[in-house]
């Protein structure tokens, strides 16, 4: 290698790689969900990232399995003054953060975040919601790692969402 050789080095391009079947760009994502909640404006979703991957929905399953909650305890049966130390948001916030931890050497994050919103019995429980590639959007039930696609009796009581 002659002295001057490193400037020869190829720079490293900055262009972004997007298999349209699999990513989609911020503005889509939030376009969808508003349209899944017609509720929210169109700036309520937080978006923190360019582009997100949207997994299949057996790619969501196994990685909803994978998740080792095993040492957390529900702090719903647990009751007392405890009762909100680690209860639904605190699952979905460390199910959103595992999400990103397997995710980290990917190109891009999956389109799969939090989801705060009134349920039936007019409280408020944490979720987490994924848009996956050809069914659209899953609820995750992160305390018994149950998935379910959304229904849309639920989609207007949403106060919450952060991907």
């Amino acid at each position: 290698m002659g002295w001057f050789d490193f400037l020869k080095k190829k720079k490293k391009s900055n262009l972004v790689v997007i298999d349209a079947a699999t990513t989609i760009n911020n503005s889509i994502l939030r376009y969808e969900l508003t349209q899944a909640f017609p509720g929210i404006s169109h700036s309520d979703p937080n978006l923190g990232d360019a582009y997100y991957h949207r997994p299949t929905a057996d790619e969501l399953w196994e990685f909803v399995q994978e998740v080792k909650i095993d040492h957390l305890i529900h702090s719903h049966f647990t009751g007392g003054e405890t009762a909100d130390a680690f209860d639904c948001n605190a699952y979905a916030l460390y199910y959103h953060a595992k999400c990103r931890e397997k995710m980290r050497l990917n190109q891009h994050p999956w389109a799969f975040g939090e989801l705060w919103m009134e349920t039936s019995k007019l409280e408020n429980h944490g979720y987490n919601l994924c848009l996956t590639r050809n069914e659209g959007f899953y609820l995750v039930w992160p305390q018994t790692k149950i998935i379910e696609k959304l229904r849309q009796d639920v989609s207007n009581k949403v106060f919450f969402l952060y991907f």
